[in-house]
């Protein structure tokens, strides 16, 4: 099933609701500097494992894509501690944004995104690794946790 709207673009809408609230809600503001420089790591390591993840994808030859048919199991590298290290990246960079806006209600951006690639993405996926992979995914789904 092709679904109009990729994680990115929840990623990016994501960004894009923290960045309008930042600038449209001052007064929500609970984390201020120096603190809110606490979110550059977070956003760090977010974008350390997207590239690392994408990196092993091209590696390996298989889709990243959701919807497409995936070639290889691949459980070396970041995904020895998540299922999901890409969606694990990039609720890291929302939640270090939400930090370094320091804005309040900004936090919800990462709140949705979990909640949405819980719901929309990850069981869709795990039922086509199972059916491509079987025992093996099983095993794999058994040891690493699906976030962290």
């Amino acid at each position: 099933m092709m679904r109009k709207f990729l994680p990115p673009a929840y990623f990016w809408l994501g960004i894009l609701f923290i960045i309008l609230i930042y600038f449209s809600l001052p007064f929500f503001r609970v984390i201020h500097y120096p603190f809110t420089l606490l979110g550059i790591p977070l956003i760090a390591l977010g974008i350390f494992l997207n590239w690392w993840s994408d990196k092993l994808f091209k590696e390996y030859k298989t889709t990243v894509k959701p919807d497409e048919k995936p070639s290889r199991l691949i459980t070396g590298g970041p995904f020895k501690i998540s299922r999901n290290p890409m969606y694990l990246g990039m609720l890291l960079m929302l939640l270090g944004l939400s930090v370094l806006s320091g804005n309040l209600i900004g936090f919800i951006s990462p709140i949705i995104f979990c909640i949405l690639i819980n719901k929309l993405f990850i069981p869709p996926e795990e039922k086509n690794m199972e059916k491509e992979f079987e025992k093996k995914y099983l095993k794999y789904k058994n040891k690493v946790r699906r976030w962290i």
